[in-house]
């Protein structure tokens, strides 16, 4: 098995603490572990989860990617945590619904308006939850 295989059978998932930036959690998943990359991607953000809460560390707000079986495990297991989706994610979302949108008949007038929404969607989030991007 070379290098490649491993990486394109790895996942790596990890945890950062949004007052000090530094990774606090990190798992790797090989995709022996899992049925596919959607559950290799929740498999490793449990067992990230699972290693803070062995160790004592209380989580008030959890910011993530809009991956489904994160969003459901959230919402089933630990429904007292303030779950978010990131940002840049959402963002990224917001933008490909409205493309979507904008290629229907007499939608089209939406188009160049699409980015000017998304980057005030940023902003916005960004005062809100104090959580701007560094790039």
């Amino acid at each position: 098995m070379t290098a490649m295989d491993i990486m394109l059978n790895t996942i790596l998932i990890t945890l950062m603490d949004e007052d000090s930036g530094k990774v606090v959690a990190f798992s790797v998943v090989q995709v022996t572990k899992a049925t596919s990359s959607n559950a290799m991607e929740k498999e490793g953000f449990k067992q990230c989860f699972e290693s803070l809460d062995g160790d004592g560390v209380e989580i008030d707000r959890m910011a993530t990617d809009r991956h489904v079986s994160i969003s459901s495990y959230m919402n089933k297991d630990h429904p007292e945590i303030n779950h978010q989706y990131d940002v840049w994610h959402l963002s990224k979302w917001v933008v490909k619904q409205l493309k979507s949108k904008a290629r229907q008949k007499g939608r089209e007038e939406l188009s160049p308006w699409i980015y000017s929404i998304s980057n005030h969607l940023v902003v916005v989030l960004c005062n809100l939850w104090r959580q701007c991007p560094t790039s």
